[in-house]
């Protein structure tokens, strides 16, 4: 189910000044917050991501779109969800108080309609596909991986650690999808954020030990350090909290165990995580 409105007008000047609002409704938060997260890049209408915080609903991002026709537009978009619904305000030439007072109207009714009105009746559930390789679903991983800390030198919490190999990720989470130029690389990328983990062929323990698992595209930062710094984060963020890194360059941050990756928007893109070789 999807809510779609739109508002234009011309000021004084003759400026154009363009609101559009949508909302899109599911049966459950989960559902909302993965459509938030793998359609992000349409919705954005691929902006460019603001260093700005939204300060609105859940896993907020404010993306400032391109002006293809020269229109002179000064455009910002803001993506979040709130509960089980997703949000969309598309801002054309519309100052930043008024923004934030039609962000602010907007919350208010989508929380009005969730308290008050009627929705729809889920379907009925499923039973999940299985095979091989997610034995336990595409989207176990996320479920028990939510919430975990992402520890230096170790791993996830204890459910995914350096300790383990291959054949315990698929036990535990399932097998992630594999690209073939990238071998025992696998991709789990279906629910609200990514990871990805790599094993290596050990001849001392004749198997594959993880050796590498990183974490990205997480609007709502569900795994986080015991410091409590996740994907979106700032460099001064991780600077303040783990002081000078042990070699900085203007896209990482590396420390003991683990790294930072910066993207263009100056904030936390990636969340590397290595085992610490014994001295």
């Amino acid at each position: 189910m999807a809510g779609f409105n739109a508002w234009q007008s011309f000021d004084e000047k003759g400026c154009r000044r363009r609101v559009v609002d949508v909302r899109w409704l599911f049966d459950t938060v989960e559902g909302a917050r993965r459509y938030h997260r793998l359609q992000m890049k349409v919705n954005s209408e691929r902006g460019t991501e603001s260093s700005t915080k939204c300060q609105f609903g859940e896993g907020g991002k404010v993306f400032t779109p391109p002006d293809p026709l020269g229109a002179g537009l000064q455009m910002e978009i803001y993506l979040f969800t709130v509960r089980q619904v997703g949000v969309k305000l598309f801002f054309a030439n519309i100052p930043r108080e008024q923004q934030e007072q039609i962000l602010a109207r907007a919350l208010t009714h989508v929380g009005n309609a969730l308290e008050c009105g009627f929705l729809p009746e889920a379907p009925p559930p499923q039973p999940p596909h299985t095979d091989e390789r997610w034995p336990k679903g595409e989207l176990a991983y996320e479920t028990l991986l939510a919430g975990q800390p992402l520890l230096p030198g170790k791993g996830i919490g204890n459910v995914l650690t350096f300790e383990h190999v291959i054949a315990d990720m698929y036990k535990v989470i399932g097998g992630g999808e594999e690209v073939p130029e990238q071998p025992f690389v696998y991709f789990f990328k279906k629910g609200s954020f990514a990871i990805a983990v790599r094993g290596e062929f050990s001849l001392e323990r004749n198997t594959f030990p993880i050796t590498h698992i990183r974490y990205w595209d997480d609007p709502y930062a569900v795994l986080k350090t015991p410091e409590g710094i996740s994907v979106g984060n700032t460099r001064e963020d991780v600077r303040q909290t783990y002081g000078p890194p042990l070699k900085e360059q203007v896209e990482s941050l590396v420390y003991g165990g683990i790294t930072f990756r910066i993207g263009p928007s100056g904030k936390v893109a990636f969340i590397d995580l290595f085992p610490i070789p014994a001295k």
